[in-house]
């Protein structure tokens, strides 16, 4: 089958399900091509000795550019671009020129099925979508689903209109297609296929560091909807009780001067160190020598760190938020708590570190989980299922 997979940019350590759908599809001897917007240096870094052409992989960028020096570019290898998109009034000509191309740059390109990885994607190809050829797909995964869609109706009706003229529609959780469901007529066009690991790269650290301090690790954007206040909250509350622990938070964002104002303002500099946005190998590290991860999210899909953590028999603690409940079996292989409950998070932290025992338990429970459930070869062999179904 040839596959075409639309993002915004590839590749990209935050977006590692990407990269791991793809070597995966291609993995089961399917063509892959991957149309984005921006290119990255991190080809080489991410994908290391994989061969991308010898396993069927290929990458181009879309260039919207309107200058005078791309449009002449383009004429000279279509000149039906330029005369489709013809107009007098220089905004009509960029509107028609931009629409114009990208049904020709997606249309030169050989594919049975066209996934456009976010809605926010599928709603920028939506006035070319009836000229795009083969199926067609796009993936719900959660904040667009589950935060922008709450006030935003012209939002609503766009996504509407999408899923009816998509021919399936992906969520990465029950929870997720329950969001989506008011939106898509054609309810057997929605389908469930949750995020996946690659169990041989996260799998459990033989050598771990020893050390007298419990170490919590999250990783994800400085954004009001990873909930930080709440796990600094966490925190200072097993400071107060005396705890040795320590907070490392990866990542980087718009809410980076409030939760170092938090943190100021709780007194908790020791116990919270904010490590910025870190290479994949360097997250890896990170949490090779974590006790635990937290998340304290107000919404989600269902966090591709979450998988890893648990990957990597790490317990993880984490607020009851989009799907993680369908991975996580409470007090089994990690602990979901309330949202917004600082103290229950902190006390479920305070019952790992307390009971060593426990932690190995729940670790090696959660690695089990993952292996049965969550593998990027089911994964695959999910979206392949659902491609078929529509060809």
């Amino acid at each position: 089958m040839r596959i075409c997979i639309v993002v915004e940019t590839f590749p990209t350590v935050s977006e590692t399900f990407i990269i791991n759908k793809v070597l995966s599809l291609a993995a089961l001897g399917h063509k892959v091509h991957v149309v984005c917007f921006k290119k990255t240096k991190e080809t080489r870094a991410i994908f290391g000795s994989y061969d991308l052409v010898k396993n069927n992989i290929s990458v181009s960028r879309i260039n919207l550019s309107a200058s005078v020096l791309s449009i002449v570019r383009n004429f000279v290898v279509s000149p039906a671009l330029l005369f489709k998109s013809f107009s007098f009034v220089p905004q009509t000509f960029k509107k028609k020129y931009k629409h114009t191309y990208l049904a020709w740059f997606i249309n030169k390109i050989k594919y049975d099925v066209i996934h456009f990885e976010f809605s926010g994607l599928g709603l920028f190809f939506l006035p070319v979508i009836n000229q795009l050829k083969g199926a067609k797909a796009v993936s719900c995964r959660g904040t667009a689903e589950n935060v922008k869609l709450l006030a935003d109706e012209e939002r609503q009706r766009l996504l509407t209109r999408l899923f009816r003229k998509v021919d399936l529609v992906h969520c990465v959780s029950e929870k997720m297609k329950q969001t989506v469901e008011p939106f898509c007529a054609d309810k057997s066009k929605l389908f469930v296929n949750t995020p996946a690991v690659d169990i041989g790269v996260f799998k459990p650290t033989e050598n771990k560091k020893g050390s007298n301090i419990f170490t919590i690790v999250s990783i994800g954007r400085l954004s009001f909807i990873k909930g930080h206040l709440i796990g600094l909250l966490a925190i200072k509350h097993l400071a107060v009780k005396g705890v040795n622990v320590i907070w490392k938070i990866v990542g980087d964002g718009p809410q980076l001067e409030e939760v170092q104002f938090h943190i100021h303002n709780l007194q908790i500099q020791e116990e919270v160190q904010l490590l910025g946005k870190r290479s994949h190998e360097e997250v890896n590290e990170i949490l090779n020598n974590a006790d635990a991860l937290m998340l304290t999210s107000h919404s989600e899909g269902i966090p591709n760190v979450v998988l890893e953590a648990m990957s990597k028999e790490i317990p993880v603690v984490t607020t009851n938020c989009g799907g993680v409940a369908e991975v996580i079996e409470n007090g089994i292989d990690g602990f979901i708590v309330d949202l917004y409950n600082h103290e229950a998070i902190a006390e479920k932290l305070l019952l790992l570190i307390n009971d060593a025992t426990l932690a190995q338990s729940i670790g090696k429970a959660a690695r089990q989980k993952i292996v049965e459930k969550f593998t990027l070869e089911k994964q695959a062999k999910t979206f392949y299922k659902y491609y078929s179904s529509v060809l």
